[in-house]
């Protein structure tokens, strides 16, 4: 499998989380996944449309997958479709590293011994987490998760604790956080 073919399973899957590439001349990148789509690129200590600027001729010699959050979008990115047209031609080559597993199996794919323990992917426990978000504070819940990942909350107890500020009173928000953390993925 080339680095870009696992983009294109990473998509597929709808998984959230960070590739991590070595390129020619030694040089890293890093791709920021939300639900599949690349929303943030770092290389050569530029970001956005600056760093996918540089790749130029650089060619990619081995990638790995890490599932978790990503923080802010960097908004100067095309579209995720002309994003990924535009790493294509320098993941064209290289190899994965196995040390995450790959989804293989088209959206919503759990390999077995991953992160998604209790056979969800990360995308769905979001997905429930912000049912549970929506239940406790009504519709404003949906864009409060959306605010909390994008500002870059880096862990799935960072993310909880950030919303659980958001309910009151303290005894409701106890109960929060604490249906919430039996949904990490």
């Amino acid at each position: 499998m080339t680095p870009y073919e696992m983009l294109l399973a990473l998509g597929a899957a709808r998984e959230t989380g960070t590739v991590f590439a070595v390129m020619s001349g030694n040089r890293q990148l890093r791709l920021g996944l939300f639900d599949g789509a690349v929303v943030q690129v770092t290389y050569a200590m530029k970001r956005g449309a600056a760093a996918l600027a540089l790749l130029g001729e650089a060619r990619c010699l081995s990638a790995s997958f890490a599932r978790g959050m990503v923080g802010a979008a960097h908004a100067d990115l095309a579209t995720p479709a002309e994003t990924l047209a535009a790493l294509r031609p320098a993941f064209s080559t290289g190899a994965v590293q196995q040390s995450t597993p790959v989804p293989a199996g088209g959206p919503g794919a759990t390999p077995a011994g991953t992160a998604a323990r209790a056979g969800r992917t990360y995308t769905q426990a979001l997905a429930e987490l912000r049912a549970l978000v929506v239940e406790q504070l009504g519709p404003i819940g949906d864009l409060l998760v959306d605010e909390a990942v994008q500002q870059g909350a880096l862990s799935w107890d960072a993310l909880v604790d950030a919303l659980a500020r958001e309910v009151t009173p303290e005894p409701a928000a106890q109960a929060f956080r604490a249906a919430a953390r039996r949904l990490q993925p």
